[in-house]
């Protein structure tokens, strides 16, 4: 049976009376939607937009003195809590201190998530927890739904900070693992998707990516560690976080499935972005097959310690892009908040970087952006930003961005009215829709839906078309189709839900499929 497109179509003239930057207030209560879990408080770390517009929320909440849980949510696209899900705290562990960092969607729908978590030595422990699609613990998945995992095995303390899943449903998380006393390294660990360790990768599942080749003072001096992983559109892993005395440096690490360093890559497969740098997240790699990432840093030697929020980018073999900013770095403005805000690429290639940059009033929001070559938009706020002052907040700190399918902006961050803080996200209006057109549900049809290999493109008004793009639902490009724009060939695809995207020429169409 033939299947009409429901196309993921906006009006691209939908924002001409809103101000890009500013507050949605059609979402949640005037912008806003805030939730409290813990009774000491919550901090959201990362969000995800599921393939139905949902929004899921992971973080830590603080349910009493000095204890702590895995805090995950899930919202409507409105802002309002979805109460079919089980939004709660999980605690892990034996001790009193579990922490959410980082959040994947299985093709199946399930959802993983990354931590660590107080163990019977007093020390963490890498944790792994995997929950169904409604909210409660997936007891198919390791112990009850958790995997606890000690790497160092020496009774030092393991940290897990960020996720992804791979193409066959295997599972890449990344953290560190203390090796010494004073000391830690960064690893990659492989997981089956049933939870256990995959031992054809690195050595019986875990890699240790060693940096220490690139300084010339002892191991014990630093604490180096991943704290992003991504798949590139390659296949090949891609893995950051920090390392050099002082942990001041960026680090870059280029792995296949496997755990094998790609020699292309910098120096040996890993390569190093001096800095002083402090915090990095949102690790992000452009069409091109650059890659982002955000940070911050000083403008070293002339600014001496004055903080600033600063962009990085590389080139895909992992030397400075030096056409970008100041050889790679792009320095938006000064900062001496403890906290590194985030970045988000939206479809046209421009980068958006939001952050509270006020030490002392914590309820202050500057949103940036730039146009890929990163030159200030000027079409964005006023000459590229935008300021926004909250005043009914005790603070706002912007954790994780999102692009939103319509050109929104959607901003994953711990919002205090109170004397605690809660989870909290924030929507925006967006400057530039892409030229997603509002017809398109009437213009195009596909077949069939679910399909097992072919997958049929009618075109009755012939539109002429650029390509095809499957893309699944973390966002990565898994297949892409430049001629016969009829149809396209998924057989080779892990079963699961994708969105088929057709372009012509500044236009983008979607629609999710089903391959089985």
């Amino acid at each position: 049976m033939k299947t009409t497109l429901l196309f993921i179509s906006m009006l691209a003239g939908c924002f001409a009376f809103a101000q890009p930057g500013t507050l949605d207030t059609t979402f949640g209560i005037s912008g806003y939607s805030m939730l409290s879990l813990g009774a000491e408080g919550d901090d959201i770390q990362k969000i995800l937009i599921q393939p139905d517009n949902k929004i899921l929320s992971v973080g830590t909440s603080y349910i009493a003195p000095n204890t702590s849980a895995i805090a995950l949510t899930r919202h409507n696209a409105d802002g309002t809590l979805d109460i079919s899900f089980n939004s709660t705290v999980t605690p892990a562990g034996t001790g009193s201190s579990t922490h959410g960092k980082d959040i994947a969607l299985q093709s199946d729908g399930k959802i993983l998530i990354t931590g660590y978590c107080f163990n019977t030595d007093s020390h963490y422990d890498m944790l792994l927890m995997r929950f169904n699609s409604n909210g409660l613990l997936d007891s198919s998945f390791g112990t009850g739904g958790k995997v606890m995992l000690d790497v160092g095995n020496i009774g030092g303390s393991d940290y897990m900070y960020a996720i992804t899943v791979l193409p066959d449903g295997k599972i890449i998380a990344v953290g560190q693992a203390q090796t010494l006393e004073q000391s830690s390294i960064p690893v990659a660990v492989k997981f089956n998707a049933n939870g256990t360790l995959d031992t054809s990768f690195g050595t019986n599942g875990i890699l240790w990516i060693d940096f220490a080749p690139f300084y010339n003072f002892p191991v014990a001096a630093w604490m180096p560690f991943a704290s992003n992983v991504i798949i590139l559109q390659d296949g090949n892993i891609l893995v950051s976080g920090r390392a050099g005395e002082g942990y001041s440096d960026l680090a870059f690490a280029k792995l296949n499935a496997n755990g094998n360093f790609d020699a292309s890559f910098g120096t040996d497969g890993k390569a190093i972005f001096s800095g002083p740098v402090f915090h990095d997240k949102n690790l992000i790699e452009q069409p091109d097959g650059k890659i982002l990432i955000m940070a911050k840093g000083t403008i070293a030697p002339d600014q001496g310690a004055v903080l600033y929020h600063v962009i990085v980018r590389l080139n895909s073999n992992g030397s400075p892009d030096i056409a970008f900013g100041t050889n790679g770095k792009l320095f938006i403005a000064p900062s001496q908040t403890p906290y590194c805000g985030a970045i988000a690429l939206e479809q046209n290639g421009k980068i958006l970087a939001i952050d509270n940059p006020d030490p002392f009033v914590y309820d202050n929001l500057l949103m940036t952006r730039f146009k890929a070559d990163g030159t200030l938009d000027t079409t964005f706020g006023i000459n590229g930003s935008y300021s926004q002052d909250f005043p009914q907040l005790n603070y706002y700190i912007p954790q994780d961005l999102k692009i939103l399918a319509d050109g929104k902006i959607l901003a994953g961050v711990s919002i205090n009215l109170d004397s605690n803080a809660d989870m909290g996200l924030m929507r925006f209006n967006g400057g530039e829709t892409a030229g997603i057109n509002e017809k398109a549900m009437d213009i195009f049809s596909i077949y069939p839906n679910p399909t097992t290999n072919i997958l049929n493109i009618s075109n009755p008004e012939n539109i002429i078309l650029d390509g095809i793009d499957i893309i699944d639902i973390t966002g990565k490009t898994v297949l892409q189709q430049t001629d016969n724009l009829s149809q396209i060939d998924v057989q080779n695809l892990s079963p699961g839900m994708y969105f088929l995207q057709l372009t012509s020429g500044e236009k983008e169409y979607r629609h999710k499929f089903i391959k089985q």
